[in-house]
């Protein structure tokens, strides 16, 4: 697949010359969940961001395919077979004490249900412990008053790289997508008063253009409120909003051997303990606007009257991220404006694919009685993402086994390094190892790093550094000293391949350290 700058540029020329059947939005999880939905059932699409895709609330989730148990209906069974490399089960403990209303045989009903409606195969369903077994499991939990725990099944994923996922899938069904283009004007029929397409500025040339479409949606999450008030027609209100905190400890300052979910009776909120290779991370904790500092230290009070270890302090925190979110969402997530605005908010990760297919249905019905058109069915439930033709996770646990061993084996690399490729990139691992091939001598990024780069940039539209080292890895999360030591190799491979100016190039170069000290 070319998903590169220069695809990018024919995108964004196609949508000024061709009239659309929908333009979306925003390029998080719900717009790209959308943008699937409709070209897979045959509309014209395309799909703006004013960011980098997944740069907004959806890079910022617990990362965690969870949700209440009523709207589960086997969506996160689903996402583990179309996106198998990007899908893991994992089993979550959860102690159980005197002291709390949650009593065993409440969290016995509750987890029978959340295993039922969710599909849970037998081999990941809840069993309990009882004390002694609890403490043989996780050691470091505190004694007092422990009664029991459950142990169950949730599902972690990479959100960023689903999304990019979903989205390179429907640039293969004929999508057109850009990122770095914002919105700035909203075009009107001036008979009707309808909103007929987008002006929006080009965030690599500062060109504006004009994007025409039947159906306009507004799929922004956090920031739906904003754009909806360049609408001539009823804006939003602004959303209520909270943060969700979440912060990086290695495994030295946790050393916890499970993912765990716990109630803190210093804070009384619910957290995830969540470990990812050698690093763990901890969420969420709520609170107002622009309380990183307090969230980060009463997570920490939190942890440490929790586990029974030397205190954990400030220091200790390697990296963190807040999600902005949205409170009081209501039922209905689907508005129209009086100018026929569509806007959309999602409340769950995993409820993405559902979500869309509403819209889509939606938006889907009216352009048919408009148009005289024929209405599809909803076509996802059983499509793949990109990275994703490997079979399910069934034919995943073959595919990983054999092009680990190929990449050892033919490739030179460590089985570490092989597993880590075949796991990000799924089925186009093929094109990571083919880069393989032809590392230039001189590049100063190890092998491993260049070919992950190289194809960043060449098939999934990667434009600045950060792109690269918070959403097409994970290292400005969850390798830290490693996004500091390839930070400016990155920006000197990214400065080559693009042919930067000398004032460009320093403008990244703030960019990227700024975020980096962060």
């Amino acid at each position: 697949m070319n998903l590169s700058r220069e695809t990018r540029q024919k995108h964004l020329r196609i949508m000024t010359e061709t009239p659309l059947d929908l333009l979306v939005i925003g390029g998080g999880i719900t717009g790209a969940g959308i943008t699937i939905d409709g070209i897979s059932r045959g509309l014209g699409v395309a799909l703006i961001e004013m960011g980098d895709f997944a740069s907004g609330a959806t890079s910022a989730s617990h990362k965690l395919l969870r949700g209440e148990i009523s709207t589960n209906n086997g969506e996160r069974k689903g996402l583990l077979e179309n996106a198998p490399h990007l899908t893991k089960a994992i089993k979550v403990l959860t102690p159980i004490f005197k002291q709390q209303e949650l009593s065993l045989l409440k969290s016995a009903v509750a987890l029978k249900a959340y295993d039922f409606l969710s599909q849970t195969d037998k081999d990941l369903a809840f069993f309990t412990l009882n004390r002694s077994e609890t403490l043989k499991r996780e050691p470091l939990l505190k004694k007092e008053n422990l009664k029991s725990s459950s142990i169950y099944t949730e599902y972690r994923t990479n959100d960023s790289r689903l999304t990019l996922e979903i989205i390179k899938k429907a640039v293969d069904f004929g999508a057109y997508v850009a990122n770095y283009t914002k919105v700035v004007k909203f075009l009107y029929n001036h008979q009707t008063g309808k909103i007929i397409g987008v002006r929006a500025i080009d965030g690599l040339t500062g060109e504006e253009i004009a994007i025409y479409a039947k159906r306009v949606v507004n799929a922004t999450g956090s920031w739906s409120g904003e754009l909806s008030r360049l609408d001539k027609g009823t804006p939003l209100p602004n959303p209520s909003l909270k943060e969700q905190h979440y912060i990086v400890l290695s495994a030295k300052a946790l050393p916890v051997t499970n993912a765990l979910n716990f109630l803190s009776e210093i804070t009384d909120q619910s957290y995830f303990v969540i470990p990812v290779g050698d690093k763990i991370y901890v969420g969420p904790h709520v609170t107002s606007l622009n309380q990183q500092t307090l969230a980060q230290q009463q997570l920490l009070d939190a942890l440490n009257d929790f586990f029974t270890m030397p205190p954990i302090e400030l220091k200790s925190i390697e990296s963190s991220w807040t999600e902005p979110s949205v409170q009081d969402s209501p039922s209905d997530s689907y508005s129209l404006s009086r100018s026929g605005l569509i806007s959309v908010t999602l409340t769950e990760l995993y409820t993405y694919r559902l979500q869309s297919k509403l819209v889509v249905d939606r938006l889907l019905r009216s352009i048919c009685k408009e148009y005289h058109r024929l209405f599809i069915k909803c076509r996802t439930k059983n499509l793949s993402v990109a990275g994703g033709d490997v079979g399910g996770s069934t034919g995943f646990h073959r595919y990983q086994k054999e092009f680990i061993r190929i990449g050892v084996e033919k490739f030179h690399l460590s089985h570490g390094h092989a597993s880590l490729l075949v796991n990000r990139y799924g089925s186009n691992v093929i094109d990571l190892y083919a880069y393989l091939l032809n590392v230039p001598p001189h590049t100063n990024l190890a092998d491993l790093d260049y070919v992950m780069l190289r194809y960043a940039l060449e098939a999934e539209m990667c434009l600045h550094p950060l792109d690269f080292l918070k959403r097409r890895t994970d290292y400005f999360y969850f390798n830290k000293e490693q996004a500091i030591a390839i930070a400016d190799h990155v920006i000197d491979e990214m400065a080559k391949y693009y042919q930067w100016s000398k004032i460009y190039h320093e403008q990244i170069i703030t960019e990227t350290w700024l975020a980096l000290a962060n």
